[in-house]
Parts: structure tokens; sequence; C-alpha cells
């Protein structure tokens, strides 16, 4: 299995957490790096950082930007699609998760 880091979007040197994949793929959609680069998202976006984990990348970086632009309600969103599950950073530093494989730390 491979470990990744997940970027803190507060503190970019700094790891927020850490996911666990095994034959998959990982995809994060956030603020870290590009700051507010969706359109249409919420403007009381509670969400800094939308990792998705799965089998496909390319699916598992839409499903990263799409549920990034829901805000919370995209961990639901996701966990809608078999094989896929997300981890969110929110602005107040707490992590969700909807899997026991995505590991906060």
């Amino acid at each position: 299995p491979w470990h990744i880091g997940i970027a803190d979007p507060a503190r970019r040197r700094r790891v927020a957490a850490v996911v666990r994949v095994e034959n998959g793929a990982v995809a994060t959609s956030g603020t870290s790096e590009r700051g507010e680069h969706i359109w249409h998202r919420r403007p009381s976006a509670t969400v800094l950082s939308f990792t998705v984990t799965g089998p496909e990348i390319a699916t598992a970086d839409a499903y990263a930007t799409i549920g990034f632009a829901m805000g919370e309600q995209g961990i639901e969103w996701v966990a809608a699609h078999e094989g896929y599950s997300s981890l969110v950073i929110r602005a107040d530093g707490r992590i969700i998760s909807d899997a026991v494989g995505l590991i906060a730390g």
C-alpha cells in the first residue's frame, strides 16, 4: 500500500492527513496550490481541500473537483459512487472522511 500525505491548505509545507491506497488513485482539489480557482463555488464554503480515492485517476480527479465545488455535501455524493471515498479538510482545521482506509493524521 501507498501512504500519501495531503497538504494542509492553511500551512502548505505541512501534512494535514495521510491516505492509504492500494492499487488505486488519489486526487485532491483545493485552495492550497492555486487559491480559489473553481467557478460557481459556494461563497460561504467551509471546505479548503477535497481528496478522493478510487480505482481510476481521471474519475477521482473529476470527483475531487465536483466535491470541492459542492462543499461538505460532496462527501455523500462521492460515497454514492462505488469504489470512491473522500477526505475533506475544513477551514476550521477539522478533517472529515467517509472511509476507514483514509487516515487522518
